[in-house]
Parts: structure tokens; sequence; C-alpha cells
């Protein structure tokens, strides 16, 4: 390989890899900016957990208050057929 040959293909390499260097570059800030954007998304996230968890709380809370009041509809009902009992008994002994 001649001398002028061996030149041009130094600065060929020298020239790729400061190409490779700067794709290099590029696709680091690319990586930034998308672990920002990552960063972003994951704390909207945990956000919306801390939203779902009260949700959450909320509705089991609201089971415990229909619970107590099916126990209480269910004692009136009970309260309700003894009362018509008593009423239907009283009326058939008079008759």
């Amino acid at each position: 390989m001649s001398q002028p040959e061996m030149e041009r293909k130094i600065r060929q390499h020298d020239s790729d890899i400061g190409a490779i260097y700067d794709l290099l570059g590029e696709i680091q800030d690319k990586q930034g900016q998308h672990d920002r954007r990552f960063d972003r998304v994951d704390r909207r996230l945990d956000a919306h957990d801390e939203r779902f968890d009260a949700i959450d709380r909320r509705f089991d809370t609201l089971e415990g208050r229909f619970g107590a009041q099916e126990s209480g509809l269910a004692a009136l009902q009970s309260d309700m057929t003894r009362v018509l009992q008593l009423l239907e008994d009283r009326g058939s002994s008079r008759g």
C-alpha cells in the first residue's frame, strides 16, 4: 500500500470514528430524553395508583355502610313479619 493511499485510509478511519462518536452522542442524548419522559410517566402512574387506592378505600367504606344497612333492613323485615303474624293471629282469634 502506497503512502498516499495509507494516509487516505487513516483519514477515512479517523472520519468514520468521529462519525461514530457523533452518533453515540446523539443516541445518548435521545436516551436521556427517554429516561426523563419515562420518569414523568412513572410519576403520573404513581399518582393514578394513589388515586385508585383512595377510591378503593372509599368503596370499602361504602360496602361496610351498605352491609350495615342491609342488616338493619333484614331486622326490620323480621320485625314486620312478626307484627303481621301477631295481627293475623289476633284477627283470627276474634273471628
